[in-house]
């Protein structure tokens, strides 16, 4: 996928003061891409599943994230707001107990974002962002399953501060892209 990586240096146009559109060339590929004077656009430093040279606008990768954020927003504003609920009803949890996990769950958010700033400057922000969303998936789908095999409450408990902690921990890394 190459809108996941991070190999993306920005090249400005330097002719900010001409009024004219500036071409730039591709010394491999034999395209010319036009830019207006003035705006910025991004250059794979490298070579992306295959293909040479590709040139993506900025706008593209800020729509990106923005669209995954507010299909993220959508998603997890039908099930977040329920969880109170189902600690309550279906676990019979005191509410103290459910205020509890809602006292760590920053916890959690807070250490693992410590760890996912490290791992992304391993292997790239993108890449870091999708693998602990689908981290947080998988304990969503695990915390479902521990419900339906009448698993104790803790361990519940514990899948969802791993669950909450891994979809929230990428906050700053996806707002730095």
């Amino acid at each position: 996928l190459w809108f996941v990586s991070d190999d993306y240096i920005v090249v400005e146009d330097e002719s900010s003061h001409r009024s004219d559109d500036t071409i730039i060339e591709s010394e491999s590929n034999s395209d010319d891409v036009e830019i207006g004077s003035g705006d910025v656009i991004y250059e794979p430093e490298s070579d992306c599943d295959g293909v040479e040279n590709r040139t993506t606008n900025y706008r593209t990768i800020a729509s990106l994230i923005a669209m995954a954020d507010v299909t993220a927003s959508l998603g997890s504003g039908m099930s977040i707001r329920y969880f109170p609920i189902f600690f309550m009803d279906k676990l019979n949890m005191s509410p103290v107990l459910v205020q509890i996990l809602y006292l760590i769950s920053p916890l959690g958010q807070a250490g693992l974002s410590k760890l996912a700033q490290r791992g992304a400057q391993k292997i790239g922000r993108c890449q870091m962002t999708v693998v602990c969303k689908w981290c947080g998936i998988i304990f969503m789908v695990l915390m479902i399953y521990a419900y339906q095999m009448k698993i104790p409450n803790y361990v519940i408990s514990v899948l969802y501060l791993l669950r909450t902690s891994f979809m929230n921990c990428t906050q700053a890394l996806t707002k730095s892209v």
